[in-house]
């Protein structure tokens, strides 16, 4: 432990005497464990953001129920999931949380006075959520809705009545009947969770009830089942839910997929993604070892009489491996705290920046990453740093104390 702190205390010196040479060396491993920092912040926090905005919507706690298809092939008359359906399961399922009916149609025609547009159509109470949409205007559609009410979103409203504001309370024609403008929705962020497909640029919002009972459309959509609990009785949730429509259909006719799994798989794509990202990031460091390299070769040529000397005075070869050991794990360890350090105060400025910008914006700080890129660092400096050191240890003595590195090396191999 003696000769490792008097080691170090070695390296010190050397780097303090020549300062110019010290700081731009610890620079360039500034910038490589800066780098890692700062993209594993915002690696860290855009994740978290796509995390967070498909949680905000039920994540590992939705269950989606739609038609079996393949299963109905058989069936002239296939049963489509009805709201009735969804009011059996609400009744007897207490224990959900929350039980939604979805479904979306495509390029639908609507008449504005004589403007004709084309938009999609989210139908159900939760597909504004499924779409990151919060009211702006007026108010949201409700279960009970059965009379045509719409709701449209920002971009939607602003086309076609020139501003939201200006949209509340008008008519529009939609299905060849006359609609009432209720409300309007703003984007709340960045959406990444299950939109349906749709794009709010371009979508209008009915009721369940409206588009199945009062237009009487012929639709097969989806029921969500929100768990109130952890995912792990979904299994006895979708056995309940698939034995009351099957009563209902009289055929086992609907398939359930569980965004627990889902969830979990998606998390680890993402640790995966994160980890991949800052480990390119890590090349910054690489190159940065290879410089420290030629620094501490450098470094030798200036020190060849001090290295004579300690021989002189009984340093061996492990001693003079470990003094130069020390010095380029020294810089590798002083540049991967400042990188770090100024690596973290950058991404949260960064990330001030783009919460007070990009709305839903996640901000998250990686102190993990910059723990990595502080070891990084440092390993890239005792790496590179070893062939300097073992190249410093073989030199003759009596070469070095002529200061002659040239002859030095040449008569290495002979030196004990």
């Amino acid at each position: 432990m003696q000769a490792w702190i008097t080691s170090v205390q070695h390296a010190f010196e050397s780097l303090r005497s020549n300062p110019l040479r010290t700081t731009l060396t610890v620079l360039t491993l500034v910038v490589g464990s800066l780098s890692i920092t700062l993209v594993a912040c915002l690696a860290a926090s855009t994740l978290e953001t796509i995390a967070h905005d498909i949680r905000s919507v039920g994540g590992e706690k939705i269950i989606f129920a739609f038609p079996d298809f393949e299963a109905k092939k058989a069936r002239s008359k296939p049963a489509p999931i009805t709201l009735d359906d969804v009011r059996a399961l609400r009744e007897q399922m207490p224990q959900i949380e929350s039980i939604q009916y979805l479904e979306s149609l495509r390029d639908q025609a609507v008449t504005v006075g004589a403007q004709t547009v084309t938009l999609d159509v989210g139908i159900g109470e939760a597909i504004p959520v499924f779409l990151c949409q919060t009211p702006m205007l007026g108010r949201m559609l409700a279960d009970h809705d059965g009379d045509r009410a719409i709701v449209l979103t920002q971009p939607v409203a602003t086309r076609l009545f020139s501003t939201p504001r200006n949209a509340l309370h008008q008519r529009l024609t939609l299905w060849n009947q006359t609609y009432r403008v209720v409300g309007v929705t703003t984007s709340s962020g960045p959406c990444f969770g299950v939109g349906m497909g749709l794009n709010a640029d371009r979508t209008a919002f009915v009721s369940a009830k409206t588009a199945i009972e009062t237009e009487k459309l012929p639709l097969s959509g989806e029921v969500t089942l929100q768990s109130a609990n952890t995912p792990h009785n979904h299994e006895n949730q979708i056995a309940i839910a698939r034995s009351i429509l099957s009563f209902r259909h009289r055929a086992d006719d609907v398939k359930f997929q569980d965004m627990g799994p889902f969830m979990k798989g998606f998390e680890g794509a993402l640790r995966g993604l994160k980890l991949l990202v800052v480990l390119l990031a890590s090349t910054g460091v690489i190159l940065a070892g290879a410089g420290v390299m030629n620094v501490m070769l450098a470094s030798i040529k200036q020190r060849i009489r001090d290295i004579g000397i300690h021989r002189a005075l009984g340093a061996n070869e492990r001693d003079i491996r470990r003094m130069f050991g020390a010095e380029a794990t020294l810089l590798g360890l002083v540049g991967g705290l400042v990188g770090a350090g100024i690596g973290l105060g950058l991404a949260a400025a960064i990330g001030h920046v783009l919460e007070s910008h990009v709305p839903g914006w996640r901000d998250v700080l990686s102190f993990g990453g910059a723990s990595f890129a502080a070891v990084a660092s440092c390993v890239a400096g005792l790496v590179f740093g070893i062939q300097p050191a073992r190249h410093a240890s073989r030199l003759a003595i009596t070469d070095c104390l002529k200061g002659s590195l040239a002859s030095a090396s040449a008569s290495a191999p002979s030196a004990k």
